[in-house]
């Protein structure tokens, strides 16, 4: 590769990669409609025929039969001939399904590898039996009997005229080859005509509607080209290749008389990235993988060569009359053709002679190619490439895909439009809208990706489905997905949906008895202003939207904030809607939403956010005992928790603060909260909240906190002393508690959560009671006995811990040494003063009796 090439194939990855980060890729669900699978038949090579509410499809040893609804398909067996097998392995003993064409409105034509001798045979398919004809037609000679070997075939003059055209490489080592069989056979020569490399034949049309061309697409192996010129003798690539044959055609005159005298080929360019404005070091994409026809527009899939390494592919499309007008050479001065020829220094040559056709035109009224010279035979044995490659319409792609590379492309017409469906072998399904008119009009649709077993084999259209073939799976595919669009723009852009409208957005597949809009979107109104929901929440207000668009009437509906579902719909006429009470429920927060409609078209909505408040939160008169006091109020319908602050009055002090966590069941809550100074005045505050975060109004109420006799002395006792009274908790010593209140009624507890910072005394409950009454102060029972005096409280008890702690650490340690004198002098032994060390001069003494030192062994 040259390094300017090289150059433009790193910009190319640069490019891909940071365009590649934008490509639309969303991946839509799966669109599959019917599975067909038989346990028989798990052989599928991907040729299909459809024929009305049938589809067969050709697999190794049968075809199937599907038929649509039925999700079992019919096997027809056809398997290889027992004579032949008994020559092979039985391994190979199959016969492939090649060619599958139909050629008459009962009748199949099926050509098959039959081990290594390819026959041909009919398959009558009015009869339920489906019998195969006696008669066998042998194509030993002209079809491959490898099952895997590219083949392309075309069926035309369906009846007792009709004639098979295809191509393939019937034999390793030999010449691949373009033939025309049944009636009126030709092939192409064996020389010069391809390249020695075989070449991958793509698929095969005919011009509309006089089928009197036929064009062959195919990949091959060629070293003449460099970049969009010619050359002698150029690097070795695949490139996109078109050959066209005449139906006129009857061979030569003298030596060539099964030969095609109209035989040519020329190349197709699809460029990257701008066309030929970049001049003769354009790029190309000239790898073509898969081909389309519609009306006379070519469509094909081309990528950049594999060793590339770039996932990248692009749809070009080229007029039939331009190909044609190429291998006419009526685009060359004087519309005389230029024929390549790598010998000469021009790398063309033109052909003179008195026919008055040249070779690769077809003859005209009264011509024949049985009429041509030696001359003409020999230059048409030599030379079959035209000396001018195809431009694509507009001169670019119409589509590039930065993301992928596509291996099947199938198409259709509707109404104006035309739509083309990329296909990978991997499930991705990518569909485009292609202006029949305007080759810059091309829009990309919805994208999808299906799961499949294995790979695709084929992609074909039936009744506005895709058929997509698997080695044991045939798939129903629906080719459109109208739900997924949301805007009237979106959904006319596909030609498989219609706009119904409304403020439902309502998208959907367009038939010949829809009404919807199929190709623009009417003028929306604009939308309703001063949108309001009145305080009592009965009724929704908006004003007339301004504009040239007239409203002719108003859709509002009520959704729920938090998942957008709707609880109420109105359309009507006025500026207002009443919201039914049952419709609303306390502690929600609401939508209100409202457009503006005119026939088809609705207007952007207007929006405001409301919420039906919390009500019949009532507190209870607190009941004080001494030093605490129960709190009791009324649960609130919608409620999910409840918040309950204490204060101190006097000092305006957050004491104490609660969330306690209940389903509202109707009943009444109770709270205890101990640990409270005596003497003292407090305030409690309560309010309700949703799980939607609404919060009803707070209800406070004070009470306060009295001593009896006994308590009275007991404070001025320790008064006495300088100490406070034991009844009053010091709030720096008190610890929260984690434990969830205690209803009254019932053994579930309470859920209570506070935060950190929330103090949580640990002599308060929770309780819930049915009753509607509460017990009055006098005769109200403390939920926790006042708490005992703790140790701190006790006399001298701040000196006396310390003591025993340092009493603990000495008997600890004396231990210790009394355990080593015991080890030492009882494992070594009582007498023992002297054990020698692991050094001979060396011996360890004892001193001490229990210290072991070194001392040189003749001190001893």
């Amino acid at each position: 590769m040259s390094a300017s090439l090289k150059g433009i194939k790193l910009n190319l990855i640069c490019l891909i990669v940071i365009v590649g980060l934008a490509e639309y890729v969303t991946a839509l669900s799966s669109l599959v409609k019917e599975i067909y699978t038989n346990r028989q038949a798990n052989s599928n090579l991907g040729r299909v025929v459809h024929d009305g509410n049938k589809t067969y499809v050709a697999g190794i040893d049968y075809i199937l039969i599907i038929q649509q609804g039925n999700t079992t398909a019919e096997r027809i067996p056809l398997p290889a001939t027992p004579r032949d097998c008994q020559l092979v392995d039985p391994g190979k003993c199959h016969n492939a399904i090649t060619i599958l064409q139909k050629i008459d409105s009962d009748k199949l034509l099926v050509c098959g590898t039959d081990v290594f001798n390819p026959v041909c045979v009919h398959i009558n398919t009015s009869d339920r039996r489906y019998p195969v004809s006696q008669s066998r037609l042998n194509a030993r000679l002209w079809l491959n009997n490898e099952p895997s070997s590219p083949v392309s075939s075309l069926v035309l003059n369906p009846g007792p005229g009709v004639e098979l055209y295809m191509a393939n490489c019937p034999r390793q080592g030999q010449a691949c080859i373009i033939t025309r069989q049944i009636n009126n056979n030709l092939a192409t020569e064996n020389v010069a005509w391809f390249t020695d490399n075989e070449p991958d034949f793509l698929s095969t049309y005919s011009s509309e509607p006089e089928n009197d061309k036929i064009y062959f697409l195919f990949r091959e192996e060629q070293n003449y080209f460099q970049y969009d010129g010619f050359t002698a003798a150029g690097q070795m690539n695949s490139y996109a290749m078109v050959g066209r044959v005449c139906a006129a055609d009857r061979g030569g005159s003298i030596s060539l008389t099964s030969t095609w005298m109209t035989f040519m080929k020329a190349r197709l360019l699809c460029p990257f990235p701008g066309g030929s404005s970049t001049g003769s070091r354009s790029t190309y994409y000239d790898y073509l993988r898969a081909t389309y026809k519609i009306g006379n527009t070519l469509y094909g899939v081309f990528s950049f060569p594999s060793s590339w390494g770039i996932q990248e592919s692009a749809v070009c499309a080229y007029d039939l009359q331009t190909i044609d007008a190429t291998i006419d050479g009526t685009v060359f001065p004087g519309n005389v053709t230029r024929y390549f020829d790598k010998n000469s220094d021009s790398l063309s040559k033109t052909f003179t002679s008195s026919s008055r056709f040249l070779p690769g035109q077809c003859p005209g009224p009264g011509e024949s190619t049985n009429d041509v010279s030696g001359r003409f035979e020999s230059f048409v044995r030599m030379t079959s490439l035209i000396q001018k490659a195809i431009t694509p319409i507009g001169g670019k792609p119409l589509y590039v895909s930065r993301d992928a590379v596509f291996d099947f492309l199938v198409g259709e017409t509707i109404d104006e439009e035309r739509v083309l469906h990329l296909v990978k072998e991997n499930g991705s399904i990518r569909k485009i809208r292609v202006s029949a008119t305007d080759s810059n009009d091309v829009d990309v649709l919805s994208p999808a990706k299906i799961d499949v077993t294995s790979n695709i084999l084929s992609a074909s259209l039936k009744n506005k489905d895709l058929i997509l073939v698997t080695g044991a799976q045939v798939l129903r595919v629906g080719t459109s997905n109208c739900s997924s669009y949301t805007s009237c723009g979106n959904c006319v852009s596909d030609p498989h949906c219609s706009w119904r409208g409304g403020v439902d957005f309502i998208c959907e597949q367009a038939s010949s008895d829809n009404t919807g809009t199929s190709g623009s979107c009417p003028t929306s109104p604009t939308a309703p202003g001063s949108l309001t929901v009145s305080k009592q929440v009965t009724e929704v207000i908006w004003a007339a939207p301004t504009g040239d668009v007239p409203t002719t009437e108003y859709v509002c509906k009520i959704l729920l904030e938090k998942n957008g579902t709707v609880v109420h719909n109105v359309t009507t006429m006025a500026n207002s809607i009443q919201i039914p009470k049952s419709v609303l429920k306390p502690g929600v927060k609401y939508l209100a939403k409202v457009w503006a409609l005119n026939q088809r078209s609705a207007s952007l909505p207007a929006t405001v956010a409301f919420e039906d408040a919390l009500r019949g939160l009532t507190l209870r008169k607190p009941t004080v005992s001494t030093n605490d006091v129960t709190i009791s109020w009324s649960e609130v319908d919608g409620a999910t928790s409840y918040h309950v602050t204490v204060y101190e009055t006097d000092t305006n002090t957050l004491l104490h603060s609660y969330v306690l966590e209940t389903s509202s069941t109707g009943g009444i809550l109770s709270l205890n909260v101990g640990n409270l100074a005596v003497g003292r005045t407090y305030k409690v505050e309560v309010y309700a909240v949703s799980a939607d975060g609404v919060r009803s109004d707070s209800e406070s109420s004070s009470f306060s906190t009295a001593m009896t006799v006994a308590e009275r002395s007991a404070v001025e006792a320790v008064s006495t002393r300088g100490r406070s009274p034991t009844l009053v908790p010091n709030p720096s010593q008190s610890k929260p508690t984690t434990n969830s209140p205690t209803p009254l009624t019932t053994s579930e507890p309470l859920t209570q959560t506070t935060s950190e910072s929330t103090e949580q005394p640990s002599e308060s409950t929770a309780s819930r009671s049915t009753d509607t009454s509460v017990p009055e102060p006098e005769t109200q029972k403390p939920f926790l006995d006042p708490p005992k005096p703790s140790q701190q409280d006790k006399p001298g008890s701040s000196s006396f811990t310390p003591l025993l702690i340092v009493i603990a650490v000495i008997a600890v340690v004396l231990l210790i040494v009394l355990g080593v004198c015991i080890q030492n002098r009882y494992a070594i032994g009582l007498k023992t003063k002297h054990i020698r060390s692991g050094d001979d001069d060396e011996m360890l003494k004892r001193k001490y009796g229990v210290i072991w030192l070194k001392s040189d062994a003749y001190d001893v």
